[in-house]
């Protein structure tokens, strides 16, 4: 048990770093494997969120077509719906939250592009940001970046 809370420390603590490194425009050493995977934001919401909802909330996005564009430089991005209690919940949220030990109470909504983080191109980046921001207006819901920390601008998500 000792061995696992020293890893979880660990872990929150290279996430601490690499978050501050990539909103600060540093480098973090070691660097950080969040940021080679794709950059995401992530919606946590004591609502039950459907799909319908998050292309309701999405249409701000929208063309004036009515058209939800989930795309922005060239690279898609998807949107994913995960209920309260689902077995993927079981591990506690980010600290920015607010609720910890609540994961398994809450709904997560992810917003992934198909770019690897370090590297997405920064309109990517902030359509992510803003997609997220919707999603977590529209629900009463905390938007958060790959590192955990609270998203409150579209440029949150802009890895430097």
């Amino acid at each position: 048990m000792a061995r696992e809370a020293k890893r979880h420390a660990a872990g929150s603590a290279l996430r601490l770093i690499a978050g501050l490194a990539a909103r600060l425009g540093g480098i973090a050493v070691p660097a950080s494997e969040e940021a080679a995977k794709p950059l995401h934001a992530d919606v946590y919401t004591a609502r039950q969120v459907a799909p319908a909802d998050v292309a309701g909330l999405l249409s701000g996005l929208a063309s004036p077509d009515g058209a939800v564009t989930l795309r922005g430089g060239g690279a898609p991005f998807e949107v994913g719906c995960w209920p309260a209690g689902n077995a993927l919940m079981t591990m506690d949220p980010p600290l920015a939250v607010g609720t910890a030990g609540g994961g398994l109470n809450l709904s997560r909504v992810i917003v992934r592009a198909a770019q690897p983080a370090r590297g997405a191109d920064p309109g990517v980046a902030r359509l992510v940001g803003e997609a997220g921001l919707a999603i977590a207006g529209g629900t009463g819901g905390v938007c958060v970046d790959l590192f955990g920390f609270r998203v409150v601008s579209p440029d949150d998500l802009v890895i430097r």
